[in-house]
């Protein structure tokens, strides 16, 4: 799919007051750094991977609004707090590929779509969905996903979709409902990461460096509370010398507990913000390295506006 020739158009949002950047904002502005003898606390053996690929469950975690020098070199890389601070929604074209999704029974089903989210609760839009003339919503507080016709009935809907995958291995087929909530609450974190680091409820920490592809990568271990939807609780984030994400592993909680190696590239600015436009997702190995015999998801975005 090309990029699109024209500026994407985005719809006016409901209730500002529901910005949960604007709650943490300010205890932000207070964040200390993490200094070196912390850092190498975090390593003492010295950068070696048998060391790395584990990440212990006994963290130590500081308040989401970033109490080290790490997280605010990356917010200050992707664009910053104030920029982002003063928006409210974004709107990208994308193209989502891969065998994964026919696994789910729904081959090249997403090749084309437009989506639009709020940046400050998690809600987004994804048109078309599944066949022209539909698109899909998805809300939380409470959860649920809805399938609309263009003017606006609804088609199907469920709440708590979460609750539905259970029982279900990594081949089981889904439904357009599980998918939708699948994507949704997957692109929404992407794209609202590295700030979503500073919402409410969130953790950070930095932990162990990791060696791949001749460079050094620090790290973030993150841990999201369960009032945002997620892939999993703990996830990490791997950042290369110019702050930029390299590599993002989770577990998938959705799909059997699958993991995942996340890589990012391609880096591009729109209306002053940072987003890398190219992702790979493979599955980890137990030794923490990829395995790139397969391709699971391919992630490309063509434009991105924001508001």
């Amino acid at each position: 799919m090309p990029p699109p020739s024209s500026p994407l158009p985005i719809t006016p949002l409901g209730d500002p007051s529901q910005n949960l950047y604007r709650a943490a904002r300010h205890q932000h502005a207070k964040s200390s750094s993490l200094n070196a003898a912390e850092r190498r606390s975090n390593n003492p053996a010295g950068n070696t991977h048998p060391q790395q690929q584990q990440p212990s469950a006994a963290f130590g975690s500081v308040d989401g609004a970033g109490d080290h020098e790490l997280l605010a070199r990356v917010l200050d890389a992707h664009g910053g707090l104030e920029r982002w601070s003063g928006l409210e929604a974004l709107t990208a074209r994308l193209s989502v590929g891969g065998p994964f999704w026919g696994l789910r029974g729904f081959p090249d089903a997403f090749l084309e779509e437009r989506l639009e989210l709020y940046l400050h609760r998690e809600h987004a839009t994804f048109t078309p969905w599944i066949a022209p003339g539909q698109s899909l919503t998805f809300d939380v507080a409470p959860e649920r996903v809805t399938l609309l016709t263009a003017d606006g009935k609804t088609v199907d809907s469920r709440a708590n979709p979460r609750s539905s995958y259970a029982g279900y291995n990594r081949y089981s087929a889904w439904d357009a409902l599980q998918v939708g909530y699948f994507l949704s609450y997957a692109m929404w974190n992407y794209l609202t990461t590295p700030y979503l680091f500073t919402y409410p409820g969130v953790q950070t920490r930095e932990v162990q460096p990791w060696d791949e592809d001749g460079e050094t990568w620090r790290r973030l271990h993150v841990t999201f509370p369960d009032t945002i939807a997620t892939h999993s609780a703990e996830q990490d984030f791997y950042y290369d010398s110019d702050a930029m994400l390299r590599r993002h592993d989770y577990t998938v909680d959705v799909n059997a507990n699958a993991v995942v190696a996340h890589y990012t590239e391609e880096y591009k600015t729109f209306d002053g913000l940072v987003f890398p436009t190219r992702r790979r997702v493979h599955r980890r190995n137990p030794d923490g390295t990829p395995d790139r015999s397969q391709t699971a998801i391919t992630i490309d975005i063509y434009e991105i506006a924001v508001r």
